[in-house]
C-alpha cells in the first residue's frame, strides 16, 4: 500500500507532461508562410542546407582560431525585403530554414545541432558545444538512435531530408521532450522513495508534489533541455547518500558518486555534485573517509568519461564555455529583489517556497544525519549557483535551479509528518493550489499551442486577411517560430529593424510583434502606433503566464501607423481569445 499513492502521482506526472507535448513543433503547417511553389520543393531544402553548411563552417572557423565573433543571424540595423519573391531572399535565409527545423523554443534546437556534427559510424563524437554536456547529449543520441531502428524516427546526417519533412524533424523533437518526460517520471519516484526514508508517506507524497505542481517545473518537462535530465540524477544521488549515511557501506558511496557524476555530467554548472560522497561522511554518517573519497573519485570519473573533449581539447572548450557563459560571480541586489519578490512567487510559489526554505533550514540545525546531508547539498550546490547566475537573469533563472530545487522539495516534505495530520494535509494542500493554478495556465497554453486555434495561427490568419499585399509590415527581429506569428513573408514589404531610429526615417504601416516584444520597444516608437488586434493568450484561473522563456501560445499584437485616416477615436482594438 505504501506505493499505492505513487502509481496516482506518475499518472498525474504522465497526464501533465503528456498536455500540450506536441506544442510548436515543425510540420507541414509552417509551409503556409511561404510561397506555395516551394513546398517540399528539393531546390528549396537543397539551396538552404548549403546555407546551413556555409553558417557552420563559419562557426567550427571561429571555434578553431578561438575568434569570439561567430557569423551574424540577426537584423543590424533596418533590413528591408522587397514582396514578390519565389525564393526567401538572403535576408530570409535563416529564418526559411528555421522555420521548417525549429520549434518554437528557441533552446531545444541546441541538442540537434550538437548531434548533427557527430558521425558515430566515423567514432566522431566530438560536440560543436560544450554547452550541454555528455552525460545528457549522448544518452538522448542513443535514444534518438533507437528510435530509428525500431521505426519511430528518421534520422540522416542530410538536412534536405528535414527541409522535405519537416514533420519527421517535428517528430524528433516530439521523441525529444518524451526523453524528457522520462526523466520527470523518473525524478516523482526517486523523490517519493527518498521520502518514505525521511519521513513515511506524507513526506513521500508532498515530495512528489510539489516538485511536479511547480510552475517553472511545468514548463521544464516540456523542453528538450538538460535540467531535468541532470535532476533525476542529482535526486538519486541524494538518495543514496542518505542509505550512505544510514548504512556506511562502499556501494552507497559509489551508487552517489555515480548519480552525482551523471548530474554534473550532464549538466558542468552542477560540478560540486561531485561533492556529495564527502558531504555524506561530513555530516556525521556511517562509514569511512576513504569509503567517501572513493566515491567522489567515482563522481569526477564519470564527469571526465562523458565529457571527454573537454580534456582532449582543453583549449577550445575553455574559450567556448567563456564566450557563451562568461563568468561574472557576484551577488546582485536587484536580482535578488527580483528573485524574491517575483520569481520565486511566480515560478515555485510563495507557500511552497517557505516551506521548502524552512525544511532545509530545519535540516541543517536538526539532529538527523540524513538531512541534514541533503540540507547542505542543497545549500552548496544552490549557494553557487547563484553565486555563478545570479546577475544574468529572473524568474527564467530558475531553470538553472532545477536540480537543488529536487532536494529543497524533499526536505520541504520532510517537515510534514512533525505536524499533525490536518494541519499537515491543510499545509501541503495550499501549497499545491497556489503553485498548480500556476503551472495550470502553462499547461493550458501548452495544449492550445499545438492546434490551429494558437495565437501564432490566428495572427498569422488576420494578418493574412486583413493586411493588403504589398503593404509593409514591421517586425522586431527576423522572422522565428519563437517570435513571429507564420503569416506569409512573400505578400508584405517586410522591414526588419533592431531599433526605432533604424527605421525612423521608414516607418512600417503596419508592426507584428509579441506583446512583450512590444512593450519592451522605446515609447517613442510605441506613440506613433495604434493597436487594431490583440491574440492574447489563455488564463484559466485569471492568472498570466509571466515566464520570459516561455513562447507557447504567447500574445501577439497587430498595430497599425497613426496618420489622418485612422485616429485614436476610430480604431478600438478588437480582442481575440
Amino acid at each position: 500500500m505504501k506505493h499505492a499513492p505513487l502509481i496516482l502521482i506518475l499518472a498525474l506526472g504522465l497526464a501533465a507532461g503528456l498536455c500540450g507535448i506536441r506544442s510548436g513543433l515543425p510540420g507541414p503547417q509552417r509551409w503556409r508562410a511561404l510561397p506555395p511553389a516551394l513546398n517540399r520543393s528539393p531546390e528549396f531544402a537543397g539551396r538552404l542546407a548549403d546555407s546551413w553548411r556555409r553558417l557552420y563552417e563559419g562557426i567550427r572557423l571561429s571555434h578553431e582560431t578561438l575568434q569570439a565573433e561567430e557569423p551574424v543571424t540577426y537584423v543590424q540595423g533596418l533590413v528591408t525585403v522587397a514582396p514578390g519573391w519565389t525564393f526567401p531572399p538572403e535576408p530570409l535565409i535563416n529564418s526559411a530554414r528555421s522555420l521548417m527545423t525549429q520549434s518554437e523554443s528557441p533552446d531545444e534546437k541546441k541538442s540537434f545541432i550538437i548531434l548533427s556534427r557527430m558521425r558515430p559510424w566515423k567514432l566522431q563524437f566530438e560536440p560543436l558545444y560544450a554547452q550541454y554536456g555528455g552525460a545528457f547529449i549522448y544518452p538522448f543520441g542513443a535514444f534518438l538512435g533507437a528510435a530509428h531502428l525500431s521505426g519511430l524516427a528518421r534520422l540522416t546526417p542530410d538536412l534536405t531530408h528535414y527541409l522535405i519533412h519537416p514533420e519527421d524533424m517535428g517528430r524528433l523533437y516530439l521523441l525529444g521532450r518524451v526523453f524528457i518526460l522520462l526523466f520527470h517520471l523518473g525524478t516523482l519516484w526517486v523523490l517519493y522513495e527518498t521520502g518514505l526514508l525521511l519521513g513515511g508517506l506524507r513526506a513521500a507524497a508532498g515530495a512528489a508534489l510539489l516538485f511536479c505542481a511547480a510552475p517553472f517545473v511545468a514548463i521544464g518537462s516540456h523542453a528538450l533541455k538538460p535540467h531535468p535530465v541532470s535532476a533525476f540524477w542529482f535526486a538519486a544521488a541524494a538518495y543514496y547518500m542518505i542509505r550512505a549515511v544510514e548504512k556506511g557501506d562502499q556501494k552507497n558511496f559509489l551508487s552517489c558518486g555515480a548519480c552525482a557524476g551523471m548530474a554534473a555530467g550532464g549538466s558542468l554548472t552542477l560540478i560540486f555534485a561531485a561533492g556529495m560522497p564527502l558531504l555524506a561522511r561530513a555530516s556525521g554518517g556511517r562509514g569511512s573517509w576513504r569509503q567517501a573519497f572513493w566515491g567522489a573519485a567515482v563522481a569526477v570519473g564519470v564527469i571526465v568519461a562523458f565529457n571527454p573533449y573537454l580534456f582532449f581539447s582543453p583549449r577550445t572548450f575553455a574559450w567556448e564555455l567563456s564566450i557563451y557563459s562568461p563568468t561574472r560571480w557576484g551577488v546582485s541586489p536587484e536580482m535578488v529583489k527580483e528573485m524574491t519578490l517575483r520569481g520565486l512567487p511566480r515560478g515555485v510559489g510563495l507557500l511552497s517556497t517557505a516551506l521548502m526554505a524552512a525544511g532545509v533550514a530545519f535540516g541543517l540545525v536538526g539532529k538527523d544525519r540524513r538531512r541534514r546531508a541533503v540540507s547542505w547539498t542543497a545549500l552548496i550546490v544552490t549557494a553557487f549557483l547563484w553565486l555563478r547566475f545570479s546577475q544574468m537573469g529572473n524568474e527564467s533563472l530558475l531553470r538553472v535551479f532545477y536540480a537543488p530545487f529536487a532536494l529543497a522539495c524533499l526536505m520541504g516534505a520532510a517537515l510534514l509528518p512533525r505536524l499533525p495530520p490536518a494541519a499537515a494535509g491543510l499545509v501541503l494542500l495550499l501549497a499545491l493550489a497556489e503553485s498548480g493554478a500556476r503551472a495550470s495556465t502553462y499547461l493550458a497554453n501548452l495544449s492550445v499551442g499545438s492546434g490551429r486555434a494558437s495565437t501564432r495561427e490566428l495572427a498569422a490568419d488576420w494578418i493574412d486577411t486583413h493586411i493588403p499585399a504589398g503593404a509593409s509590415l514591421g517586425l522586431l527581429r527576423l522572422p522565428e517560430p519563437a517570435h513571429t506569428p507564420p503569416f506569409r513573408w512573400d505578400r508584405l514589404e517586410l522591414r526588419i529593424f533592431d531599433s526605432p531610429r533604424a527605421v525612423a526615417s521608414r516607418l512600417p504601416d503596419w508592426i507584428a510583434a509579441s506583446s512583450s516584444g512590444w512593450q519592451l520597444t522605446d515609447v517613442s516608437l510605441r506613440q506613433q502606433y495604434l493597436e487594431v488586434e490583440r491574440f492574447s493568450s489563455r488564463s484559466p484561473l485569471t492568472l498570466a503566464m509571466t515566464d520570459g522563456s516561455f513562447f507557447s501560445n504567447i500574445d501577439f499584437v497587430i498595430l497599425r501607423k497613426k496618420d489622418s485616416r485612422h485616429n485614436e477615436s476610430t480604431s478600438s482594438p478588437e480582442r481575440a481569445n
